[in-house]
């Protein structure tokens, strides 16, 4: 893919946000969502409780700030939020693939190539199509397209990579990027001695990793063939050898489907359904 193909965005660099939202982790109650075979959950890790938030199928989903789901459905990509439980169509588009950061910001390839939806509306960022997606925050974002990996931030197009992702991969709103590839698991990180950790590319392990759950630049969960792990630097911790799937996790818990149903990790195992859920974010 040629660099000439991707379009800078023609969004004018937007203001500091408010401190909150410059947080890495995000902030409790925290929401996990989750798709069964009768529809879409919220799951509230204060409360324990499940709310059916749609009967509908999702082809892809992701969370933005915490209780924000972005999904595409059949009928088009969807915005909700779960402190008003409501919903907002953002277009009657189906996206192949999606991924927000905790700004909210909304970056979704179609047909017609890679988007950003933003407080501002719809922008395209790329004619090109990609096929895996790692939000950072407005005007940033990864993207995984048929000549490699990309870095897009205000404006500039980078290609970091011309090896594909095999399909985990998940970014951090300070930029940072988890992701696996044929040699193993990698870290990319932008120069931040504000982190303490070396710029550039890292090889975490050599183990291909499955899944990949980003908490922070420092942290990420991910799953492997040898179980499911918690990755702190450089520091592993085991949480299981049973291998989870469509994982999700914050600074306070991590949710993973595995053999006999859902389970959370909030200092200790509990099992929170019997069901094996088909999507979470």
């Amino acid at each position: 893919m040629s660099l000439l193909k991707l379009r800078a965005s023609s969004k004018p660099a937007k203001k500091s946000r408010l401190a909150v939202e410059q947080l890495e982790d995000r902030v409790v109650p925290a929401i996990t969502f989750a798709q069964y075979g009768n529809g879409t959950f919220a799951y509230n890790s204060d409360t324990k409780q499940f709310r059916q938030i749609t009967t509908a199928q999702a082809k892809a989903m992701d969370e933005g700030a915490d209780g924000t789901l972005f999904a595409s459905y059949n009928s088009g990509t969807f915005k909700y939020t779960y402190s008003t439980n409501a919903w907002t169509k953002l277009t009657t588009a189906q996206s192949t693939a999606l991924s927000a950061a905790n700004d909210n910001t909304l970056f979704a390839s179609y047909s017609s190539g890679t988007w950003e939806y933003d407080s501002t509306g719809w922008h395209k960022m790329s004619s090109a199509v990609a096929a895996k997606l790692a939000a950072v925050r407005d005007n940033s974002f990864y993207g995984d397209y048929s000549g490699g990996l990309y870095k897009f931030k205000d404006g500039v197009w980078s290609n970091l990579t011309s090896a594909r992702t095999t399909g985990a991969m998940d970014a951090s709103s300070g930029g940072t990027l988890f992701v696996s590839y044929n040699s193993g698991t990698w870290r990319y990180r932008e120069a931040d001695s504000s982190v303490g950790a070396p710029a550039g590319w890292t090889r975490m392990t050599t183990a291909i990793a499955s899944d990949i759950a980003v908490v922070s630049s420092r942290q990420f969960y991910a799953t492997y063939s040898t179980g499911t792990w918690r990755a702190d630097d450089a520091n592993w911790t085991k949480l299981s050898s049973a291998k989870a799937t469509n994982i999700a996790a914050d600074n306070t818990s991590f949710v993973g489907t595995f053999s006999d149903g859902t389970w959370e990790h909030k200092g200790g195992w509990a099992k929170i359904s019997g069901a094996k859920a088909t999507l979470m974010a």
